[in-house]
């Protein structure tokens, strides 16, 4: 039986050495330390997107609204609570009868209103030229 011969001035590679180490773990400790590090809770990021989005401009044209509601459409396919809900600017609103009201000039014109709304409950469509929201912060 003949053995490989080692190079001349290479370090001799035993079979323990070529093992693979065990990874070491955190100490308890150090996940104390990690744990310390805290998230921003729901509360600072809501503020710092409504300091962000206070910075935006509004030009409202009030002779002309961008939403209307098909209020038979809408008692019929029950969506108000769901617009409600979706809208991350709150421009909808219910009232007792079902009925659906929107608040134009509050609109992020973000789309998610035409996202969920059945087919023909809304009519929406972009504010005219230099009207509506002007973003200023990306």
């Amino acid at each position: 039986m003949t053995y490989p011969v080692q190079p001349k001035g290479s370090p001799a590679v035993s079979p323990s050495s070529q093992m693979k180490k065990p990874v070491q773990r955190p100490t308890a400790q150090l996940r104390d330390k990690e744990k310390s590090v805290s998230q921003p809770t729901i509360a600072d990021q809501l503020a710092r997107h409504t300091q962000r989005l206070s910075v935006n401009r509004y030009s409202t044209d009030e002779g002309c609204s961008h939403i209307s509601i098909d209020q038979e459409k809408a008692k019929a396919t029950h969506c108000g609570s769901v617009l409600v809900k979706v809208c991350p600017a709150h421009v909808y609103s219910m009232d007792d009868d079902g009925n659906i009201h929107s608040d134009f000039a509050a609109c992020l014109e973000c789309g998610t209103c035409r996202a969920v709304a059945p087919p023909g409950v809304l009519t929406w469509h972009y504010p005219r030229g230099g009207k509506g929201i002007e973003f200023r912060h990306g």
